[in-house]
């Protein structure tokens, strides 16, 4: 969409960019590349407006209405009040905005919540330390116990294996709390992807790169 933009630090798109002025000169950056002194071009005359607005609720005569405050806590004045509502109007009155807005957020999501980075493609890597997956030894000096692989079914313990594998996705507060035991490496690896193709939504599927390659890393 004509909607999206190429950061200038990372090139990546983005619905939205920081206007940074330092040294004289002036890029339009992602949120995450930002850095140094941020000042949002918005049209303001005589100063910029602070990085974060908030709104808050003020009464007058006894009726309610809705107004801005900036960093320091400053009520934000009619000409600017009236200046950002057309900006708002404006974007909100934008051709497909709610869509590109869906997007934005769903990559706000991956990227903050689920710490997920982009590659040359644009598209989110699942790393794989994403799901944990701990191999254990069985201790034949206890109790002799077994369970069944939850990928290929195999009965596994203490009698025939020496080693099983504990699959976790408990490491992200953003998902379920799943948990599963392998027989194998490449069983735990099965099981890994099935937990992300299940718990990370299927909206997600058009920003986030193919699991062909994706392989566990097991810690000992």
């Amino acid at each position: 969409m004509g909607i999206f933009h190429k950061c200038q630090k990372c090139n990546n798109n983005v619905l939205y960019s920081i206007i940074i002025r330092k040294d004289g000169g002036i890029s339009k950056v992602c949120e995450n590349c930002y850095e140094g002194e941020v000042k949002v071009n918005t049209g303001f005359q005589g100063r910029s407006t602070p990085q974060s607005l908030t709104p808050i609720e003020v009464t007058v005569d006894n009726k309610e209405y809705i107004s801005l405050i900036d960093s320091n806590g400053h009520l934000i004045n009619t000409k600017d009040l009236l200046l950002l509502a057309n900006k708002i109007i404006e974007f909100a009155n934008l051709s497909e905005i709610d869509e590109a807005i869906e997007v934005e957020n769903d990559s706000q999501f991956l990227s903050h919540s689920l710490g997920l980075e982009k590659n040359e493609n644009g598209l989110f890597i699942i790393p794989n330390d994403f799901v944990t997956v701990d191999r254990r030894e069985f201790n034949i000096e206890k109790r002799a116990w077994s369970f069944k692989c939850g990928n290929c079914n195999e009965k596994t313990g203490t009698n025939t294996h020496k080693y099983y594998f504990l699959v976790d996705l408990s490491q992200h507060q953003a998902m379920m709390n799943r948990q599963d035991r392998a027989c194998s490496r490449d069983c735990a690896n099965v099981i890994a992807k099935d937990f992300i193709n299940s718990e990370i939504p299927k909206k997600f599927s058009q920003l986030i790169a193919p699991l062909d390659n994706f392989k566990v890393h097991v810690r000992n």
